[in-house]
């Protein structure tokens, strides 16, 4: 596991994008409240949401979206967004089909 960080301006594209797909509202001031720990997975960029402003126990997990894109070598990467048991933000898993580390979240979805 890494650090605990802010999302970058391509994640935060990405997060959108997945949410906005799901019909899931992020409030307008998610990104304020919200900080990441990457995972660890060989550099492909799955990370997982901490809450700063509430730290409670999470049970489960649900998908509420995904989607495909290929990244710079041409390789399909699949990213998908999950929810905790109170619908807060909980992952975003991502998997180069490969496994191979992720080169870069395409300006696509900034």
């Amino acid at each position: 596991m890494g650090l605990i960080r802010k999302l970058t301006e391509k994640e935060i594209g990405l997060v959108s994008y997945l949410a906005n797909k799901a019909n899931y509202k992020l409030q307008p001031n998610w990104l304020e409240n919200v900080d990441i720990m990457p995972l660890d997975d060989g550099g492909m960029g799955s990370m997982v949401f901490i809450a700063s402003t509430k730290q409670k126990a999470r049970k489960s997990e649900t998908l509420i979206s995904d989607c495909e894109f290929k990244d710079k070598d041409g390789i399909i990467v699949v990213a998908s967004l999950f929810v905790d048991d109170n619908n807060d933000l909980y992952e975003l898993d991502i998997w180069k089909t490969d496994f191979s580390p992720l080169i870069e979240i395409p300006c696509t979805f900034c």
